[in-house]
């Protein structure tokens, strides 16, 4: 069996509108709320880092309502993850009709 490949994205969806609580502690992950929910997506490096993560989140209390893993991250020099129509720190086509959904 083959090791997974990192890095690899993640879709994290918490209950209630923690942007600003988030600012400044997410890195360069994505960041959007609305309607009482919040979606991040985050590019981690392996799984030490994901639980750090989800750790975060559990220090401040957050409800974590939806996890999915996306994929691996392929980034070229232009830093858009291959396939995606999506611009640096933005969700790919398919995933902004995802988040969307919850507004």
């Amino acid at each position: 069996m083959t090791a997974p490949a990192w890095p690899r994205q993640y879709r994290i969806i918490l209950r209630g509108e923690c942007k600003q609580l988030l600012a400044g502690l997410l890195g360069d992950c994505s960041v959007q709320t609305g309607r009482g929910w919040t979606c991040i997506m985050a590019s981690v490096r392996d799984e030490s880092e994901l639980y750090g993560l989800l750790d975060r989140f559990q220090e401040f209390a957050l409800h974590i309502v939806s996890l999915n893993e996306l994929g691996t991250v392929a980034r070229p020099a232009d830093g858009i993850p291959a396939g995606s129509q999506a611009g640096p720190g933005q969700p790919a086509r398919a995933d902004r009709a995802r988040v969307g959904q919850l507004a």
